[in-house]
């Protein structure tokens, strides 16, 4: 259904939720990313080391730019994905960065 098919309906009294509202409404969980056993097997053992490191509610900082292990790890991601180290522009904007 189009985006005009709703509001055309929605205008004769009509409620339509789009793909993403039902979703939301039923509270549904939604995996986008499918992990091949050869990477999970690499992610998750490098989980296992964060994991004895880290306490709960502690994060790491990635300076590889691969914010996915974040989310793989249920780890919070501690800085915005452009602001990382490589794009610093000087030495005290990267200090700034460390010592946030």
């Amino acid at each position: 259904m189009s985006r005009f098919d709703r509001e055309s309906e929605k205008l004769f009294g009509v409620e339509v939720n789009t793909y993403w509202e039902e979703i939301s409404i039923k509270q549904t969980v939604m995996d986008r990313t499918v992990m091949y056993d050869n990477n999970r097997s690499e992610v998750y053992e490098l989980k296992e080391a964060m994991d004895t490191l880290l306490g709960e509610e502690e994060t790491f900082l990635d300076f590889v730019s691969k914010s996915f292990i974040y989310a793989a790890y249920g780890r919070e991601d501690p800085v915005y994905l452009s602001q990382t180290p490589s794009m610093l522009s000087n030495e005290f904007t990267q200090q700034q960065y460390i010592k946030e």
